[in-house]
């Protein structure tokens, strides 16, 4: 069947007719711009043809266009292209399935995260997650400052509170690593961190920076779902 396709409000986002199925991606405008890594970029692509490229992309749910330069942010396959952005535009049903209880939808659905208060180890934070449905926030390097941006609009730089998230070194000592497979955990380290050596495995989020710590010392913790 052709594909039918259209736009509706340059300001408001992107709406594309598919199989006779309608898709909508809502833009949503950052206060401050952010880089994001490892996208895939597509020039010469249209605000139609970039979002029917991220339809199409496994695991894209926002992209980037900016006079017709097209840049796919959250691929399940990463690429090698970096971008300072201003704006995303993210599908819009994702708002609609964050929808479990505690769990904020933060720019529109391009984070879905709920803030335990309750202090466990790094290993029972991980369960409740996944009782959840999900996993202790993951920040991989081409959302990793899209994600910090959507945590500092809640205020999550709260003085001294500290978080657990989703990363470790328990497979390769010295080495930082997401849980979800997605690399080797590079921006973010508050200076001189990680100093934990064998003794501190798992990693929390502190003023929105990283340090390493015992994974059985009780921490509040962070858990996001990931819509697809």
């Amino acid at each position: 069947m052709k594909l039918l396709q259209y736009i509706l409000g340059i300001t408001f986002g992107i709406f594309l007719t598919i199989a006779c199925e309608q898709v909508f991606y809502r833009k949503y405008d950052l206060q401050e711009s952010v880089t994001s890594f490892n996208s895939i970029e597509i020039n010469d692509a249209s605000r139609i043809t970039c979002a029917r490229f991220c339809l199409s992309t496994e695991g894209c749910t926002y992209f980037y266009w900016h006079s017709d330069s097209c840049y796919i942010l959250n691929a399940a396959t990463p690429g090698n292209s970096s971008v300072n952005i201003s704006h995303i535009f993210v599908n819009d049903e994702l708002k609609d399935r964050c929808n479990l209880d505690g769990y904020m939808t933060i720019l529109g659905g391009a984070l879905c995260v709920k803030i335990y208060n309750t202090k466990k180890n790094w290993t029972g934070a991980n369960d409740t997650c996944q009782q959840d449905g999900g996993q202790l926030l993951v920040m991989g390097t081409n959302v990793f400052y899209i994600k910090l941006y959507a945590l500092e609009t809640i205020k999550l730089a709260i003085p001294y509170t500290e978080y657990w998230i989703g990363g470790n070194d328990l497979t390769t000592e010295g080495e930082f690593t997401w849980i979800d497979g997605t690399g080797v955990i590079t921006e973010g380290w508050k200076p001189g961190q990680p100093n934990g050596n064998e003794v501190a495995n798992c990693l929390q989020f502190h003023d929105l920076k990283f340090n390493d710590n015992a994974c059985d010392v009780a921490r509040r913790f962070l858990c996001e779902i990931s819509l697809k």
